[in-house]
């Protein structure tokens, strides 16, 4: 509640433009950093304040409580923000990382601290149109990825029944990460066929038809978006053996000493 100014309860609105930072980055921190310039009451504890990703756009020129409020996303986390002014600091890696690699559309996020009917609770940030260089900004660390991931479906035995476990493996020495996996199959020599596609899972169960070669071969797919490429030779093969034996126990005589 912003009782300097008269109004109920507020909330903060932020959002950074992130398009300078390459796409096959790999963010290695990134922290939030904003400037608390009045706070109240005096003596006040540490209050709460809650971030949350914004699911939808909004225009700082427009927004107001009650004629344009953005939809509210998943929760980024608490931080406890102290009674006093200077800069405050907060880890947001994790949503920037998001947001680099497009895996949340970046539409900022709100912070909302205590808003508790007539308690008077309040943490005032500098904006940007202050103009005194005490406006929030996100520092960000980050190293630039280009090396392709590499992987290998595990070895499979000579002979396997209709339905087997296939696995595979992966490693990414560019340090972004493996975001997926695309495994393809073939049977007897033909073409390639996508089996997994965009799969985060390391095994799956197949099923041939008998007496049928199978072959594997795998790719991975970084976080930032580097394709391993698919290799010429098969990683593992085996043949379908789905019949089942027959065995008999051959006659005996009447009587046996």
């Amino acid at each position: 509640f912003n009782q300097t100014l008269g109004l109920g309860a507020t909330r903060t609105f932020l959002m950074f433009n992130l398009n300078q930072i390459p796409s096959n980055a790999t963010v290695q921190s990134a922290n939030l950093r904003a400037f608390i310039n009045g706070f109240s009451p005096n003596s006040d504890a540490p209050m709460p304040m809650l971030a949350r990703f914004l699911s939808s756009q909004w225009d700082a020129s427009i927004l107001t409580w009650n004629n344009f409020n953005p939809s509210w996303g998943s929760e980024i986390g608490v931080g406890q923000i102290p009674a006093s002014t200077g800069w405050r600091e907060a880890n947001i890696t994790d949503p920037v990382r998001a947001w680099v690699w497009q895996l949340r559309h970046n539409n900022g996020f709100m912070l909302q601290g205590d808003e508790s009917p007539g308690v008077g609770r309040e943490r005032i940030f500098f904006a940007i149109n202050a103009n005194n260089g005490l406006h929030p900004r996100i520092v960000v660390t980050y190293d630039i990825d280009t090396a392709a991931p590499t992987a290998i479906v595990n070895p499979l035995g000579q002979w396997s029944p209709a339905t087997f476990q296939v696995t595979w493996t992966g490693q990414d020495s560019g340090g972004a990460g493996i975001r997926h996996y695309d495994v393809q199959s073939r049977l007897n020599g033909g073409a390639w066929q996508n089996w997994q596609t965009a799969t985060t899972a390391t095994s799956a169960n197949f099923t041939g038809v008998n007496a049928g070669f199978y072959e594997f071969r795998v790719r991975a797919v970084d976080w930032a978006g580097n394709v391993g490429a698919w290799p010429n030779n098969p990683h593992a093969s085996t043949r379908v053996d789905s019949v089942v034996p027959n065995s008999v126990v051959n006659p005996l005589p009447q009587y046996t000493f």
